[in-house]
């Protein structure tokens, strides 16, 4: 006996079986009884084979009660159970985060895997949606240098400000104690023009001694007197605004916190760190020169003495 035959003997015993039409009306029948209340019941119940033998189930199958889903779902030929849930009046970010936390902690059967989609996966795909843009605004603005100054280093020496704006960026993220959101990645995107302008400012007067006659180191002293004060403003004035922002004032601060927090850390520990990082590699970078410079310095003096 085939299965299909088993089947085809068994369901008129478990499910309805349509006999006819009465008035329009569609007959159905149906065994009802103790019988078919337990495993034991159904295990019992006898039947007749084509070849005119009677069996009982017992004798063809294991009759057992378990717990079985009330639909099964497959992907790509494995089965799947969806857990959806709403997030209600917190940040998608801290819920994924709290949510992933509590999932590593749980003891999974052997052979049974778990992922997270919806919202958590919309964040991380946005995260590399961000960072790719960030990368992008980094290229976009060392070609944009490299074509104004006529050279590459000078740039090079500009971008090494980044850095600092991205450590001061993520302690003003920690700060709020939230994790990474699209604000506060909004923020470090905003950084890297902003940071970039204050250095571009301080190379710039820099270049422009240098063409004076001016030795590099000269020229790196004289810009950062120059320029502390202009870049200092800028900055306290930027870092000012945001601080209604960041303090949670007005419509819309559980948003853009975040922003605020990220671009007032970053500006401030990358403009006191720009006054030096970006004189010192500027002159590493034109080290050679720098070196004959303070050689030919120290010639005339030296004979000037004898």
């Amino acid at each position: 006996m085939t299965a299909y035959q088993a089947y085809a003997l068994l369901r008129p015993y478990l499910a309805e079986t349509k006999i006819g039409m009465m008035s329009g009306s569609e007959l159905y029948f149906t065994l009802e009884g103790d019988a078919l209340n337990s495993p034991d019941g159904i295990a019992e119940l006898p039947f007749q084979t084509p070849s005119g033998t009677v069996i009982r189930v017992k004798d063809i199958a294991d009759v057992r009660q378990v717990r079985l889903p009330g639909t099964l779902q497959y992907k790509n030929g494995t089965e799947y159970v969806t857990v959806t849930a709403k997030m209600v009046g917190k940040e998608p970010g801290k819920v994924n985060q709290a949510l992933t936390k509590a999932l590593e902690a749980l003891e999974l059967p052997e052979g049974a895997e778990l992922s997270v989609g919806g919202s958590s996966a919309e964040v991380q795909q946005m995260i590399r949606d961000m960072l790719m843009a960030m990368f992008v605004a980094v290229i976009a603005v060392y070609v944009v240098m490299v074509v104004t100054f006529g050279e590459g280093r000078a740039p090079l020496a500009v971008l090494f400000s980044l850095p600092f704006a991205l450590i001061g960026g993520l302690a003003g993220n920690l700060a709020t104690g939230e994790p990474l959101s699209a604000s506060s990645l909004i923020g470090f995107l905003m950084l890297i023009g902003i940071v970039v302008t204050n250095a571009i400012v301080l190379v710039e007067r820099v270049r422009q001694q240098i063409e004076r006659g001016l030795a590099i180191r000269e020229a790196l002293l004289e810009a950062g007197g120059t320029r502390l004060r202009p870049i200092l403003m800028t900055a306290i004035a930027t870092i000012g605004a945001l601080v209604p922002l960041a303090a949670g004032v007005g419509g819309g601060s559980v948003i853009s916190s975040g922003l605020a927090m990220v671009v007032i850390g970053g500006l401030a520990s990358s403009t006191l760190l720009t006054l030096v990082v970006v004189p010192v590699m500027y002159e590493l970078l034109y080290y050679r020169k720098s070196r004959m410079e303070r050689r030919l310095a120290q010639s005339p003096r030296a004979e000037a003495m004898a």
